[in-house]
């Protein structure tokens, strides 16, 4: 999340504002910068490295991004799932019900 002010410039933000523009920065900063998250980076980008197709989040869904920009404070990116095959009775295992498959 980016957290903007609407001010001409050279206009400073009320210190109320700063304090919040300052919170969210750190929120965001701690987020990004653990080593989980850094871990979690590099497997996307050694993936994309590797040739496989990496996706970034959009507004309403996941888009394949032919060349990232890396931009990890404002986007989310992930390796894309691969597609899995399922028999009729894996499907009904994990539906918690039984579905039945009807020949046309």
């Amino acid at each position: 999340m980016m957290v903007t002010t609407h001010m001409s410039s050279g206009q400073k933000p009320s210190a109320s504002v700063f304090r919040y523009m300052v919170a969210e920065n750190n929120k965001k900063m701690e987020h990004y910068m653990s080593k989980q998250s850094t871990i979690d980076m590099i497997k996307v980008m050694q993936a994309y490295v590797d040739g496989k197709e990496v996706e970034y989040k959009g507004y309403d869904g996941w888009y394949k991004a032919d060349i990232p920009t890396w931009d990890w404070a404002d986007c989310e990116y992930r390796i894309k799932p691969q597609a899995t095959k399922m028999t009729v009775a894996e499907i009904n295992e994990q539906l918690g019900f039984e579905i039945e498959v009807v020949a046309g």
